[in-house]
């Protein structure tokens, strides 16, 4: 398996290498007001794009529980390694139809974008299908070295999906 890492744009890649070797990886998400940022990583599954978080920016092993899950069994489980965004439709380098879960407010968003030159993300994310009440953030694509630095590792990919039946 390869692993883009750049200085190819994210058309240059997808010229020479299938779309989930172009867009898979870890990506740093940014604080939002009370909500903390995290690394995330992000994979290609049937053409559309799902992504689960791995760690907190700050380093601290704070973790949220998934408190407002109909599942009372699943109330426990913290947000780690469990997919939080999904079925984000890639057509070039747009992305639509997608949804995210917050585990810090317990709220599902409509979620869009689309992938930069770079292979950055850049999404946004509404409470409404119409995307008029959103925050867009830019999910900066981490190189192989930041990922080693942050110490980040995946999860099988299949794990990563089986999350997503406990929803």
């Amino acid at each position: 398996m390869s692993v883009w890492a750049g200085p190819l744009t994210f058309d240059q890649c997808l010229k020479q290498e299938a779309l989930s070797v172009c867009l898979d990886g870890f990506y740093k998400v940014p604080n939002f007001l009370n909500f903390k940022g995290g690394y995330v990583y992000v994979f290609v599954h049937n053409g559309k794009l799902f992504a689960y978080g791995v760690k907190n920016l700050d380093g601290s092993t704070t973790a949220n529980y998934d408190i407002c899950n109909p599942d009372k069994s699943l109330q426990s489980r913290l947000d780690k390694k469990v997919i939080f965004l999904q079925n984000l439709t890639i057509n070039d380098t747009k992305l639509h139809g997608g949804t995210s879960y917050n585990f810090q407010n317990c709220a599902t968003y409509y979620t869009k974008g689309r992938i930069l030159a770079n292979g950055d993300l850049h999404l946004d994310f509404a409470i409404d299908s119409h995307h008029i009440l959103s925050k867009s953030l830019l999910w900066e694509r981490l190189s192989e070295a930041q990922v080693l630095d942050y110490d980040l590792h995946p999860i099988d990919k299949q794990q990563a999906l089986e999350t997503l039946r406990d929803k």
